[in-house]
Parts: structure tokens; sequence; C-alpha cells
């Protein structure tokens, strides 16, 4: 009980080596399922996320992933482990890594809006790498799914804008120009791009000309419709 209680203490005080070692010797003191031990175990779960939380904020990702498993691997049912481990992975570059622990976030709540705009993100980052490598088509797919996750980031509507520029689909990238402008018209890629779409145009003659009043009228009506479906939730 003692080492239960000093661990608890160790945690608030972010002393996280010792706070496991206290939860661990906790635990093989008390019988198992029972409340100490349930109680003791649980707060060891939760200081390896905490751990893992203080070297993501100090850059140490891969440090972070290995706390991170270790919670995993004994409660698999937390949402928010896998969130915090897929942002790990996102920040090493493991994207195939991070996508999996975000669908597996979504599983145990398929409506958790934090969970879906990360998959937009890493989508969305897919589209940068194919876009780098001149992979125009596959880009413009990446961004298309990123777009379908979520719908109000000015910058996937651009960045799909110049992977259909460059494949010189230009209706297209000049819908998706106004869809970005729409969201944010102070992106200076948006700016550049807007340059080479609509020469001798400045933003505001771009979004007021009659033919733009469509698709802007469709941008207003997602998002309106989008803040509904969140205020529902």
């Amino acid at each position: 009980y003692q080492r239960r209680v000093r661990g608890t203490l160790l945690r608030q005080q972010t002393q996280y080596d010792q706070a496991i070692d206290d939860f661990m010797h906790a635990l093989s003191k008390v019988e198992e399922n029972s409340k100490p031990y349930k109680d003791a175990f649980r707060q060891l779960v939760l200081t390896y996320n905490d751990f893992a939380v203080e070297c993501y904020t100090k850059g140490y990702f891969e440090e972070a992933i290995s706390l991170l498993d270790q919670a995993i691997k004994r409660e698999r049912n937390e949402k928010g482990f896998y969130i915090n481990r897929g942002d790990c992975f996102r920040m090493t570059g493991h994207l195939n890594f991070a996508l999996a622990d975000y669908q597996q976030a979504l599983e145990l709540d398929p409506q958790d809006w934090i969970t879906i705009s990360r998959i937009s993100l890493v989508h969305h980052e897919y589209g940068v790498k194919e876009y780098s490598g001149k992979r125009y088509g596959d880009a413009e797919k990446c961004f298309t799914t990123a777009i379908t996750c979520n719908g109000k980031v000015a910058q996937y509507y651009l960045s799909r804008a110049w992977a259909r520029f460059m494949q010189k689909q230009l209706p297209s990238a000049r819908a998706d120009l106004l869809r970005a402008l729409f969201l944010d018209r102070t992106v200076e890629e948006g700016v550049m791009l807007a340059a080479r779409l609509y020469p001798n145009q400045n933003i505001d003659s771009i979004l007021s000309a009659r033919s733009s009043q469509k698709i802007l009228s469709q941008m207003d009506e997602m998002v309106e419709n989008s803040e509904m479906s969140l205020i529902d939730q």
C-alpha cells in the first residue's frame, strides 16, 4: 500500500522512473484482480503514458514510443495511447505505423474528431511525399483522401490544387484554389498559385467573380453542416 501511495505522489511530481518501480513492486505484493492490484495497475499504465508525453515534448520520440508500447501492452482499449503513439510515429516519419495507430484509436471511438483530423494529416503528408516525387496523380488521390476526412483545412485544397495544376487540370485546380481561399485567403502559396491560375487578378476580384460563387456557396454550406454535426455530437 505504501509503495502504491508513494508511486502516485512520484507520478504527480513527474518522477516517472521511480513511480514505475513503486507500482511494479506494489503489483507483486497484492493478489491479481483485487482492487489494490487494479488501482496500481491503472496508475502504472497512466505513468507510462505521462512519461511518454514528457519525452514527446522534449523531442525524444523513440523513447516515447517504447513507453507507449508498455502502456498499450497492458491496456489495449485506451484511445489516447494509440493517438499519442501515432503522433510519435508521425514525427519520426513512420507514416504507416502512425496511420495504423490512428485507425485503431478510431475503432475505439469512431466519432472522435481528434483522431479523424490526424488521419487526414497523415494522408496529406503521404500526398506531399508523392508530390515531391513528381507523382502528381498519386499526390492528388492522397490529398483527396485528406479532404474527405477533414474538409476544413485550406492547405489540403491548396496542395491538391497544385497537384492538379501540374497535371494541367486547370478548371479543377481553380476550384480547389477557391476552396482554399474561402477557408484562408492569407496563405502565401494560395496567392502564388492565384497569380498563375488567374493572371492579373487580385484575390478580392477572384472571390467576388460570379463564376466563383457556386463553389464558395458549397464551401459555406459544408462548413456550416460540419459545425452542426460537431454540436450534435
